[in-house]
């Protein structure tokens, strides 16, 4: 709804494939601003078509509604491609474990999360990282509560071969700038950010 936040998890898909129904987060490959939000429907290697204001998969119609409203147009069938590769990522005031003598100094509870960093095979980067991550941007915040992850994640990046930046935004007089602060649009601070992580995805599309 209008005026609602929302939050997007960066790292979903680091140990986990795309599953049908998932909401996706992704700005637009011809401007590299416009955020778009959309829901997967077709899986890797299936043939997706519109058919009197239904979606078919594989010829077969979904059952599932995701919305009230009905498409008005049929679209030809399209087969998803069979690989489809990342080509960068942004790590935005990431949670994750790098190393063992960094703590991460997070107000999030176990109850909140419902494990602790330390007990979540999928925050385990050292397990996940290799020479094909993608390229990456890594950033925090001078008063992001888990900044202390972000440059042992950044080292760990170059240290396997992958391509990579590191941002730290703020100062020690901009209290306001905290964790996730790049999502708050009212921020000089955000746009720049925002405009500095474009200017880093435009690199890789073609």
């Amino acid at each position: 709804m209008t005026g609602d936040r929302i939050m997007i998890n960066r790292l979903a898909y680091i140990a986990e494939e795309p599953q049908r129904g998932d909401i996706v987060a992704f700005y637009y490959p011809d401007d590299g601003e416009t955020l778009y939000l959309k829901r997967v429907m077709g899986l890797p290697g299936e043939t997706i078509e519109g058919i009197d204001g239904y979606v078919y998969i594989n010829g077969v119609k979904m059952e599932n509604d995701f919305t009230t409203e009905r498409i008005e147009y049929d679209f030809a069938p399209f087969e998803v491609p069979k690989e489809c590769k990342v080509k960068a990522v942004a790590l935005n005031c990431g949670l994750y474990s790098v190393t063992d003598d960094v703590v991460c100094k997070s107000p999030m509870k176990k109850d909140y999360l419902g494990k602790l960093p330390n007990e979540d095979p999928r925050l385990q980067v050292l397990d996940n990282i290799t020479s094909e991550f993608p390229p990456s941007y890594v950033m925090t915040s001078t008063f992001d509560f888990l900044k202390d992850a972000a440059k042992p994640m950044y080292e760990l990046l170059l240290s396997k071969g992958v391509e990579a930046e590191y941002h730290l935004y703020g100062t020690e007089e901009t209290e306001y700038m905290g964790h996730v602060f790049h999502c708050n649009m009212n921020l000089e601070e955000a746009h720049i950010c925002n405009a500095d992580e474009c200017r880093f995805f435009k690199q890789f599309i073609n």
